[in-house]
């Protein structure tokens, strides 16, 4: 009886030493996992937080980046267009005529081109009126459009190829009168327009590689117009093809709003010198 009641408390005090060393290690164990939570919670927010301030880090340099392109575009339209043609002047009436054949020379590289006028008729007339093309040898008319006088440009969309080399007459009519004088131009002819036509292709190729905007394309290809020289034998001086340039500031489908107001303000000021020129000349 007695060496069991031992045996007992033997066994008894070992089995609760082994529970309280178990108790112990699943603490312990418990401790390094908390650890070891909060150290991968930590990271993982570093993570987060670091990879967050890439991001922005990343969009902020985009739109820097963004906003210093817009800036320089903005700067190189303000430029292109800060230069002025010379204008032919045009018997005076309420609508001016620009182009083709009034500024810088009479040459098109375009083989339909842009006819475009500035102004309006007196309030109580009706703006419908015919826009006239004719060869000015024969003085045969070769194409004729109903127009709108307020709409201030026209394409021309004739049937009849306009042939290279030869000259030609625009002129608006309202009957019984001409409200635009008939005014010359001439296609160039084929042997300069080829060298152009490759010099526009390379352009094109290298701008659309960078992925430009349509209206960027047509605006360096306008460039390239008014850059090229055309010699003038009559005013002994090199003119530039700026009838082709004007065609490509209107081309653009969705112009910006800067392009929007450089272009008006382009056509307003060819009049205007135009006027200044007339008065001039009369006094």
């Amino acid at each position: 009886m007695f060496n069991f009641k031992i045996n007992f408390k033997i066994t008894a005090n070992s089995s609760s030493e082994t529970n309280t060393s178990a108790a112990f290690y699943l603490q312990r164990k418990s401790s390094k996992i908390k650890i070891l939570t909060v150290i991968f919670l930590a990271t993982a927010f570093s993570s987060i937080s670091n990879q967050s301030w890439a991001k922005s880090t990343i969009n902020q340099n985009y739109k820097f980046q963004n906003v210093l392109i817009a800036q320089q575009f903005t700067g190189w339209i303000s430029k292109l267009f800060g230069k002025r043609p010379t204008k032919t002047n045009s018997a005076r009436s309420l609508i001016c005529p620009v182009s083709p054949g009034l500024v810088d020379n009479m040459i098109s590289w375009h083989e339909k081109p842009l006819f475009l006028w500035h102004g309006q008729l007196e309030s109580d007339k009706s703006p419908d009126a015919k826009l006239i093309i004719r060869e000015f040898e024969s003085q045969k008319v070769i194409w004729e459009s109903g127009i709108n006088i307020t709409q201030e440009k026209m394409l021309y969309n004739g049937t009849k190829q306009l042939q290279p080399g030869k000259l030609y007459q625009w002129l608006i009519t309202k009957e019984p009168e001409e409200i635009v004088k008939p005014t010359l131009f001439r296609i160039m002819s084929d042997a300069e327009r080829g060298k152009i036509n490759i010099d526009l292709q390379e352009i094109e190729v290298k701008l659309k590689a960078n992925k430009a905007s349509p209206e960027e394309i047509a605006l360096k290809k306008a460039e390239y117009f008014l850059n090229y020289e055309v010699p003038n034998q009559t005013k002994n001086k090199s003119t530039h093809l700026w009838s082709d340039a004007i065609l490509l500031f209107y081309s653009v489908e969705n112009p910006s709003p800067l392009l929007q107001q450089e272009r008006e303000k382009l056509v307003k000021d060819i009049c205007e010198s135009s006027v200044s020129t007339n008065k001039t000349i009369s006094s």
